[in-house]
């Protein structure tokens, strides 16, 4: 497939860096937002990821983070949290504020707000934490993307805004990986 490739050939670490976060080695490129319609009442984002498990869903932002969560239980419906014990958030690139890629467990009592996906007809695409940890709004929605509101459900130690810096930031592009 041309978008895996693309994309794999591009990022080699940050493909390295997954597998060592998962501990799986075959990445699948299931969605680029780059080459994939996530506009509301459009998004296709759902139907590429409903029915599959292992998921990291990368967003890029505009200043050069990169960032995201893991979910590893199925994700098998819209519009109801997904729980899982095992889901993190992790950041890759953080323009120097973390110095190596760092994951954040989800908190026990937290874990059945995973992850939570919107239908098409919502101005939210996803919800990563009870909290707003990461909330993503569809592509023709607004140009600020809130991330890291409250920072409630994983488990951040001291650090305050690691995964962008602030509480907002704009998305450059949002990528979802099946690894197994």
């Amino acid at each position: 497939m041309q978008q895996e490739n693309t994309y794999l050939s591009q990022f080699p670490d940050i493909i390295k860096q997954l597998r060592q976060l998962s501990n799986l080695n075959n990445a699948q490129i299931l969605f680029d937002s780059r080459l994939e319609n996530w506009r509301k009442n459009e998004s296709i984002f759902n139907e590429k990821i409903i029915g599959r498990n292992n998921i990291f869903i990368l967003i890029h932002d505009m200043e050069g983070n990169i960032f995201g969560g893991y979910i590893k239980t199925k994700i098998n419906k819209e519009c109801e949290w997904i729980k899982d014990e095992e889901a993190f958030i992790f950041s890759l690139e953080s323009n120097g504020r973390i110095m190596t890629p760092k994951s954040f467990p989800i908190k026990k009592d937290k874990s059945q707000y995973a992850i939570l996906l919107f239908s098409k007809d919502f101005d939210y695409l996803f919800q990563i934490g009870f909290g707003y940890d990461i909330v993503v709004t569809k592509q023709n929605h607004s140009n600020n993307f809130l991330s890291g509101v409250n920072e409630t459900s994983f488990e951040y130690g001291k650090l305050k805004y690691p995964l962008c810096g602030s509480k907002t930031f704009i998305v450059s592009r949002i990528i979802a990986i099946e690894m197994n």
